[in-house]
């Protein structure tokens, strides 16, 4: 069973926080989608299968588990359907944007007939997202029957698993625990009593296991799992599999996760050669006093290669070319972006905010493209026009003379009422003239392919170098890649957990950051250590005070987004 956030919910969440709007989530939808395989990805961009849905019906109960995540839940009673699904869908409908999707096997909905009971059936979409539950304004504490406590108890068994490994070891034995060792009787072999720790689950054998094998040579594996049932208490458990092939971990039919551990290699009815660890925490600290060697090693290369960088740096300047700041850790000073050129100053991404914002501080530039109708590239944020010109539209639908005339509302009547909607290619002139870096947010296209025109512009100014091309959705990122290995992506998101795999991508592209929602880093500060480990960069939005700049440069944050220009960054 998959259940994800989409890309278009999460830039409605941003959206909002921004705006400092509440978040209305309101309807549950549920198709049957033939052909769907529960068990596999969802993709973020996925939309409403219109053509497939059997049911809809409103959010009926919602809660607060934590600041970071809310409950939204409904109840199929007894008198709604016949229908089966396995689709689910949560929706805002005032946003007209689907948030959430989740995948599961075909499930039945029966009803109440000829006196036979329909089924009842709970659905339930935990939405975690930095500061949800204030977006939300859902400050209620969750029913029980909202809480998945499989889910939770499933997390706290395998984080004592986990513990367990980390501070002593994945697979060890104490003393003769779990050896295997020749009995008098030929063939017969006994695995002794004791205690052992398979994959960090601690196992222990009462009495010895005595077994017979006929022919050789044969491998001894140790089978353990987490077992119990709602009257007994759970814990480890163990057998043992005699066998000529290499095994595996492995899932049973009931769902159950098995570790297995080959643990003797039984060669003859005499020769049995023990694979037992029983160093367990010694083994650990051999392993991390060779760690702190290593990246004592590592830290002195990183020095003398930091005094190379620094005089290439300077060598650039006075030549004249700016230097990228991607993934650089080594900075006391966090980068100042200016968001949409400090829009809580200036009119939004206008060549006057991105001159002026250059002006009161702001080390590079932040902006957002749009592609007109006729494949012109602009500056601007909206889908619509009527939001902040005086016109009306969707931006994308518009030609390059309509989107010309237009006036930002912002500016209309003053003396800057001139400062209309720019060409991306301007902002372009204006960095490379200033030396400074460019980060542009993929906004509105016709087509995925009108990327192309955002590359070819970059090129056709030399600025491959000096520009991060940034979405929220990943797939633009990917294609970025694919037709230039130069210019930087950067992927939008405010995740606090599940990030990894999107850096861990980020850091095979290269020249890459992830550019996070502030509040998502400061509730889960392992973002930037991970990140730098992959040597990806991290950009905080939108940050727009003291307070929360100089708390995210305590946690290794070095770069900060603002709408205003911020005197102790």
């Amino acid at each position: 069973m998959a259940s994800i956030i989409t890309i278009a919910g999460e830039k409605l969440f941003a959206a909002k926080a921004q705006a400092n709007e509440q978040l209305d989530i309101d309807t549950f939808i549920f198709a049957n989608v033939p052909g769907q395989d529960a068990s596999s990805s969802i993709y973020r961009s996925e939309t409403i299968p219109s053509e497939h849905i059997v049911h809809q019906q409103s959010v009926q109960q919602y809660g607060r588990i934590n600041d970071n995540v809310v409950v939204y839940s409904t109840v199929l009673d007894s008198v709604t359907g016949p229908f089966n699904f396995n689709w689910v869908g949560l929706y805002s409908s005032v946003n007209d944007t689907l948030v959430a999707i989740n995948h599961i096997p075909i499930t039945s909905k029966t009803v109440t007939e000829n006196g036979v009971a329909g089924n009842t059936l709970n659905r339930n979409f935990g939405i975690e997202f930095s500061g949800i539950a204030e977006l939300t304004g859902i400050n209620v504490e969750p029913e029980t029957w909202q809480l998945d406590y499989t889910a939770r108890l499933n997390g706290m068994e395998e984080l004592t698993r986990q513990l367990a490994a980390d501070m002593n070891g994945k697979n060890w034995f104490i003393g003769d625990g779990f050896k295997v060792t020749p009995r008098e009787t030929t063939n017969s072999f006994k695995v002794v009593a004791g205690v052992g720790y398979v994959a960090g689950l601690r196992i222990a054998l009462d009495a010895d296991h005595i077994f017979v094998i006929s022919n050789y040579p044969q491998f001894v594996y140790v089978d353990a799992w987490f077992d119990g049932n709602s009257e007994s208490v759970w814990k480890g458990k163990a057998t043992f599999i005699i066998s000529s092939d290499e095994l595996d971990d492995y899932i049973d039919n009931t769902g159950k996760q098995h570790y297995v551990l080959k643990i003797a290699v039984v060669s003859s009815a005499e020769d049995v050669e023990d694979l037992r660890n029983i160093k367990g925490l010694a083994e650990k600290l051999d392993d991390y006093s060779s760690e702190i060697e290593r990246q004592v090693s590592e830290s002195t290369q990183e020095l003398s290669g930091k005094v190379l960088k620094n005089q290439q740096d300077i060598e650039a300047l006075q030549q004249g070319q700016p230097t990228p700041i991607i993934t650089s850790f080594d900075v006391d000073k966090p980068e100042l972006i200016a968001h949409r050129g400090f829009r809580g100053q200036f009119p939004q991404n206008t060549m006057l905010a991105m001159s002026r914002a250059l002006s009161n501080g702001a080390d590079s530039l932040e902006c957002d493209i749009q592609v007109s109708a006729d494949g012109e590239l602009f500056l601007f944020h909206d889908d619509q026009v009527n939001s902040l010109t005086n016109g009306s539209g969707t931006f994308t639908a518009l030609n390059a003379s309509y989107i010309e005339s237009l006036v930002f509302d912002e500016v209309a009547g003053t003396s800057f009422a001139s400062e209309g909607i720019p060409y991306f290619s301007e902002l372009l002139k204006l960095a490379k003239t200033k030396g400074v870096y460019v980060y542009a947010e993929i906004k509105g296209y016709r087509n995925q392919s009108d990327i192309d025109l955002i590359i070819s512009a970059i090129e056709a100014e030399n600025m491959e170098q000096f520009v991060m091309l940034q979405s929220f959705d990943f797939t633009d990122l990917e294609y970025v890649r694919t037709k230039n290995q130069t210019i930087g992506v950067g992927y939008l998101g405010s995740l606090t957990a599940n990030y990894e795999s999107y850096v861990d991508s980020l850091s095979n592209m290269g020249h890459s950051a992830l550019l996070w929602m502030y509040t998502a880093i400061l509730n889960s500060p392992a973002i930037v250590q991970y990140c730098k480990g992959k040597s990806v960069g991290v950009a905080a939005w939108t940050v727009n005070t003291d307070y929360d700049a100089q708390r995210l440069k305590k946690i290794g944050v070095n770069k900060i987004m603002s709408d205003i220009s911020l005197g102790g960054v």
